[in-house]
């Protein structure tokens, strides 16, 4: 290869925006995956193509990887960057969303589920602040909730509160992997 050639694959390579803003972000599988359940959950009961499903789980997740490596490009070059990345997930890990998603709805059902944001540990009424809100079916209740934790194991969760009925169960304690200043539980109705 010469001098010219050289010159001109390292340009091309430095003027894609996406190598651009991969070079001031990292991050790691863990945290493609993380992002990935995390959309999916968000999304779950927003579409029923599972191919749209896949590719807007994809947008949001490429874009919140190099977010912080956008913040230099112009508009054009930053939709670029993430739908090029988002391309390149989307052709790895479409089966392990669509497996996730189809693992999920799998186990739906027609239960009440509730979930409970509140600031004393064992929600006394007098001291509380929060909220709590209950859903019927599991995959509402995972479309509404599950992507605040995604890092959650929720069918170990969904385990423990199926065999302890009508009894909240402590999810997260105050700025435990989130930044909010409150206990989270969850409980299944029976």
């Amino acid at each position: 290869m010469n001098l010219q050639e050289t010159i001109r694959r390292i340009l091309k390579e430095e003027t894609n925006p996406l190598n651009s803003a991969l070079r001031r972000v990292s991050f790691t599988d863990d945290d493609v995956i993380h992002f990935l359940k995390k959309f999916s959950l968000r999304f779950l009961n927003d579409i029923n193509d599972m191919d749209l499903l896949i590719t807007k789980i994809c947008n949001f997740t490429a874009y919140e990887l190099i977010e912080p490596g956008l913040l230099h490009m112009s508009d054009e070059d930053a939709d670029n960057a993430v739908d090029e990345l988002s391309k390149k997930l989307k052709d790895k890990y479409s089966d392990l969303i669509m497996g996730y998603v189809n693992d999920l709805i799998s186990i739906d059902d027609n239960e009440t589920y509730c979930f409970r944001k509140h600031s004393d540990r064992y929600m006394d009424m007098l001291k509380n602040r929060g909220f709590g809100e209950c859903v019927k079916g599991w995959v509402n209740f995972m479309g509404k909730y599950g992507s605040w934790f995604p890092d959650l194991d929720w069918d170990e969760i969904k385990e423990k509160i199926s065999s302890n009925p009508n009894k909240y169960l402590l999810i997260k304690n105050p700025l435990e992997n989130h930044p909010y200043e409150y206990y989270f539980s969850v409980l299944k109705k029976s």
